[in-house]
């Protein structure tokens, strides 16, 4: 066996430039884990801030809307009919009521002033009262869109967050005032009513409450800061655990891969040893066989028990001869290397069944139709050659079949050979596949060495093979070999 030219003596690749860092790599990727995140972060805490600006006016202007609902039919309507007047100068005056509208911004503003920070509540129109010219018209761009936002396309609502020249924002929530029923009398009958037409679901006027973001930003901000550096923190030690998993993952394939050549080595230098002892031992044997042979022929009278004896002699010495020649079969089993070519299956097991003098007495059963396989013939035959004179010599009847099949399996070719004899026990069924292992102790012809020769040849080619059997029930060998070997 050769070694790989590509591994250096350590495991490492020869003759290339090492690769990247695999720590820096590691680093340089959870740093822009952590960049991205915390740029999400930053910006999420902006929309987050806005969106809980945008509910914290909405449900400030609906509770003075709902509030001035009820101010208007339960406190001032009743009292109007008793007598009392409501109107915008109250202050000082018995026996009157504030306005609805006037109420309402007074309780805005007192809301605002206790809990809400730069908040501040509108009530306008482009039909102002004439006391409430200076602050309750359409007086910039967003009261403009506002107003047209809810008179035209029938909504209830309008928001938009404004970004100030000072690098603040402001959010601003206008909330729709339309005419109600108990309302439309006094506002057409009013002495200084700007508007005398107005009926019930007009737009009379726009709520606005204005929420600054900078505050919720800030909070949303720290918010976030706290929960990133929560997250830096487990990236931090997920970094540290990744890194030593690397680190530890790539001492173990170096010691592997200096493990794999030590053991590649070893083994090379136990088949060079095996092959030089096989040949070694040949020698000897070859001349004991000989000297009996020798002796044979010189004793013409010897006794039967000496006759016995050297035939028992020749017999031991042509089994260890049997048993080298296996092992150097077995040596030399995955270093043949042959291209493919298409097979005839059937053509090919009736040529082969000839070589091997397959007797008469056995009836080989082939697929209906031959298939035609493209494989490397010397491959196909030496191993089915074991298979099929293990079928015959392992037999227990005089008389039996033995059926060959070889099927498309996609990316494989699957063989397999089949007889009718005695089978084989479970507990036994790896065992033959065992170096000098065998079942039939019988005689000293059996080599024992068939199917791991098999085997090892088999792998070699990137296939498998394996058996089942039951006993008496005959035994079935499969091997599959893939397409592209």
């Amino acid at each position: 066996m050769t070694i790989d030219p590509t591994f250096g003596p350590h495991g490492a690749r020869s003759g290339a430039a090492s690769g990247p860092n695999p720590y820096l790599a590691t680093i340089a990727a959870l740093l822009l884990i952590i960049v991205v995140i915390f740029g999400s972060l930053w910006f999420l805490a902006a929309r987050v801030a806005e969106r809980a600006a945008y509910s914290d006016a909405a449900n400030l202007a609906q509770t003075l809307s709902t509030f001035r609902s009820v101010y208007t039919t339960e406190v001032v309507a009743p009292l109007v009919d008793q007598g009392l007047s409501a109107i915008h100068d109250y202050h000082g005056k018995p026996g009157v009521l504030p306005l609805p509208a006037t109420m309402t911004l007074l309780i805005g503003q007192q809301i605002s002033g206790d809990n809400r920070q730069d908040t501040t509540v509108k009530l306008y129109s482009p039909y102002p009262f004439p006391w409430r010219v200076d602050e309750g018209g359409l007086r910039d761009d967003f009261a403009h869109a506002a107003w047209d936002a809810l008179n035209n396309s029938g909504l209830d609502s309008y928001f938009r967050v404004e970004h100030q020249q000072d690098g603040s924002s402001l959010a601003r929530f206008a909330l729709a005032d339309r005419m109600n029923d108990s309302c439309i009398s006094c506002h057409n009958t009013h002495p200084d009513t700007p508007r005398r037409d107005w009926t019930a679901g007009q737009l009379r006027g726009v709520l606005e409450v204005s929420r600054p973001v900078g505050g919720l930003l800030k909070s949303a901000r720290s918010e976030f800061q706290t929960s990133a550096i929560a997250i830096f923190i487990a990236i931090a030690l997920i970094a540290g655990l990744l890194i030593l998993y690397i680190r530890k993952n790539h001492l173990y394939q170096k010691k592997m891969a200096s493990d794999f050549l030590q053991l590649r080595k070893r083994n090379n230098d136990i088949e060079n040893i095996s092959f030089a002892l096989s040949h070694t031992l040949k020698t000897p044997v070859r001349g004991i066989s000989g000297l009996a042979d020798i002796i044979e022929e010189d004793l013409t009278n010897a006794p039967d028990q000496v006759l016995d004896n050297l035939a028992s002699i020749k017999e031991r010495t042509t089994y260890l001869w049997n048993r080298l020649d296996s092992l150097n079969e077995y040596l030399k089993a995955d270093q043949s290397a042959a291209a493919s070519s298409t097979v005839d299956f059937n053509e090919f097991i009736n040529s082969l069944c000839k070589q091997n003098n397959v007797p008469s007495r056995f009836r080989i059963e082939l697929p209906p139709e031959s298939p035609k396989i493209m494989i490397n013939p010397g491959f196909l035959g030496s191993v089915l050659s074991v298979l099929i004179n293990n079928a015959v010599d392992h037999h227990d009847r005089e008389r039996g079949t033995i059926r060959v099949l070889a099927t498309d399996a996609g990316a494989e070719y699957r063989i397999s050979v089949s007889d009718d004899g005695p089978g084989i026990n479970a507990m036994f069924r790896e065992r033959v596949f065992e170096i000098f292992e065998t079942l039939d102790t019988s005689s000293f012809g059996n080599r024992g060495l068939g199917l791991t020769i098999c085997r090892k040849i088999i792998e070699a080619n990137g296939g498998q093979i394996w058996l089942e059997s039951e006993p008496g029930a005959g035994t079935t060998v499969y091997f599959s070999v893939p397409k592209n070997r």
